[in-house]
């Protein structure tokens, strides 16, 4: 998978008490032998004051008809703590 790629993938709730199939970015890959990839949680709820971390992705914006999102998105680049 390339960087830039948007994927499905069950992300835990925050109580741990399930898991959600969600969509994702792909950031990066740790190693290019190792299937394994690193994402960002894409969410379509889009914040009014954003954090430093996020980045807003509009339906206006020109490519993104090539995402597959339905909507404006934010990608949320923070760190979570499981």
């Amino acid at each position: 998978m390339d960087r830039g790629t948007i994927v499905l993938t069950k992300f835990p709730f925050t109580d741990l008490s399930a898991s959600k199939r969600r969509p994702a970015v792909v950031v990066s890959k740790v190693d290019p032998a190792d299937p394994d990839v690193i994402v960002a949680f894409i969410s379509s709820a889009t914040p009014p004051y954003p954090s430093a971390t996020d980045f807003i992705l509009p339906d206006t914006h020109p490519d993104f008809g090539l995402t597959g999102l339905k909507k404006s998105s934010v990608f949320k680049m923070g760190s979570v703590i499981l």
